[in-house]
């Protein structure tokens, strides 16, 4: 079931705020597919909370998740289970598939996808770091892509997804190790190199220069 659908399911019943979460699930047929969400994409389970019209607090208190919470979060400890992958708009979601260390106790790399409203897979780099941050509207993401540099080595530099152009931009500047903030607008906020001598950064992509632009394209489905 897709987002749209699992929409159409929750603005189909009438009087949702008079009702508990369970009885918004049952009534609306969306519990079991929240269920299964739980245990493993609790992206989705946000979405479907989200649809059924339940406050931010008590979906924090479902799902276990809070702004404070970092466990699985972090460029070297990460997985597709956190809601932050999901866009605030809940229409697009980012999934991580074979993440690795990139060396010995390094940070995570892998294949990274945007997966649209109509269930859409697109593949948006194979060497992506984590974690990813969606822009306040949610029509853009950003995400670390891992590169190697001559002198440097591997090495990282602040990827741009946009969606409705369904485009990528990668800006020149590289970092050690991105772990981002905020982004909001033009204006990306991080810290390079988090752990080991760590650099607060603010990042504005109209003053940037630019390193390429592609435009990113559907390989198909979510299964």
């Amino acid at each position: 079931m897709n987002i749209e659908e699992i929409h159409k399911r929750a603005n189909s019943v009438d009087g949702l705020e008079g009702m508990t979460v369970n009885e918004r699930l049952h009534v609306s047929g969306l519990m079991e597919l929240f269920d299964n969400s739980l245990k493993s994409n609790k992206g989705l389970a946000k979405v479907i909370l989200q649809a059924l019209k339940v406050d931010n607090k008590s979906i924090e208190n479902i799902l276990g998740t809070n702004k404070s919470s970092n466990s699985t979060k972090t460029p070297w400890d990460f997985d597709n289970t956190v809601p932050e992958l999901l866009s605030p708009n809940g229409k697009n979601e980012i999934e991580y598939l074979g993440l690795y260390e990139i060396a010995m106790g390094a940070p995570l790399t892998g294949k990274a996808y945007l997966i649209n409203h109509k269930n859409e897979k697109t593949l948006i780099n194979s060497s992506c770091g984590v974690p990813p941050i969606w822009s306040s509207t949610g029509d853009k993401f950003a995400i670390p892509i891992w590169t190697r540099k001559f002198f440097r080595g591997t090495v990282q530099k602040i990827g741009v997804v946009d969606i409705e152009k369904n485009e990528i931009t990668v800006f020149k500047r590289t970092f050690s190790v991105i772990a981002f903030s905020g982004f909001d607008g033009n204006e990306i906020q991080g810290i390079d190199s988090p752990i080991h001598k760590p650099k607060p950064f603010v990042f504005n992509t109209k003053n940037e220069k630019v390193d390429y632009k592609e435009q990113i394209k559907t390989i198909g489905n979510k299964v």
